[in-house]
C-alpha cells in the first residue's frame, strides 16, 4: 500500500489472551468473522496473533481465526495487551504497527483503508478511534496505530502495573508522542481531529467497537 510516495507496510497486531476462553474465545470469534463480514479493504497487510500468557496453542485457538491468514507469537502476559504491543513493535518488521485489544471487532467494510488514509492525511504520528480529555489527553489503547518506532522508543517497559498509566497517565504513549512533536489524531469515517478538537464519537462514526459500544445506541 503507497501512503503518499512512501510504501507501508501495515502488520495488524491482535491480542488472545490464553486465561477466560469463556470470554476471550468468542470475543476471538466475533473479531474473525466480522473481519471476513466487513473486510479491511484494500491495503496489504499481515494479521499478527498474540497468545498471550501461553505455551504453545492448539486446534481450538487455530479454529477461533480460520480463515483469516494469521501468524502467531506468545508473550508471557506481562503488561497484558500494551505488553503484547511492546513485544510486537520490537520484533514484527513494518511501518505502520495496528493495536487491537481482545474485544475489538468491526461493523463497516474498509476500516483500514480509512486508517491509512488517515497517515496519507497527516503522515507518521499516532491515531487512535477514541480520545478523551479526561483524566488528561489520551487516545484509548483498545485500538491504535502507529509507526513501530515510536512505540519501540517510549522509555517504560509496561508491567501490569503501569499499562493505565500508559494508556491515560502523566507518561501516556499520547502525550509523550506529542511531546515528541508528532500530534495525536483522533480518526472517524468523517475525519481526523487534532486533540484540541476531540470530541465524543457516535456508534456510527467509530471505526470500530469493542466492548465498550456494546449495547450503545446513537
Amino acid at each position: 500500500m503507497e501512503a503518499g510516495s512512501i510504501i507501508v507496510k501495515v502488520a495488524i497486531c491482535y491480542v488472545h489472551p490464553a486465561c477466560n476462553q469463556d470470554i476471550y474465545g468468542p470475543a476471538a470469534k466475533r473479531f474473525s468473522s466480522t473481519y471476513m463480514e466487513f473486510p479491511p479493504g484494500n491495503t496489504d497487510h499481515d494479521i499478527w496473533v498474540c497468545h498471550n500468557g501461553a505455551c504453545g496453542r492448539g486446534p481450538y485457538q487455530d479454529k477461533l481465526f480460520d480463515p483469516l491468514p494469521v501468524n502467531w507469537f506468545e508473550h508471557t502476559n506481562w503488561g497484558k495487551d500494551i505488553g503484547a504491543f511492546q513485544v510486537a513493535a520490537e520484533t514484527i518488521p513494518c511501518d505502520l504497527l495496528v493495536c487491537f485489544g481482545s474485544h475489538i471487532y468491526f461493523h463497516r467494510a474498509g476500516w483500514l483503508d480509512r486508517m491509512i488514509k488517515a497517515l496519507e492525511n497527516n503522515g507518521p504520528t499516532i491515531f487512535g478511534a477514541w480520545g478523551f480529555h479526561v483524566p488528561r489527553p489520551h487516545l484509548r489503547t483498545t485500538g491504535f496505530w502507529l509507526p513501530p518506532e515510536l512505540l519501540k522508543a517510549y522509555p517504560n517497559q509496561v508491567s501490569d502495573g503501569t499499562r493505565y498509566e500508559f494508556e491515560h497517565g502523566a507518561e501516556s504513549i499520547t502525550l509523550w508522542c506529542q511531546k515528541l512533536g508528532f500530534e495525536p489524531m483522533l480518526v472517524t469515517w468523517n475525519g481526523e481531529l487534532k486533540m484540541s478538537d476531540w470530541r465524543g464519537v457516535s456508534r456510527q462514526e467509530s471505526l470500530f467497537y469493542d466492548q465498550w459500544f456494546d449495547g450503545r445506541g446513537g
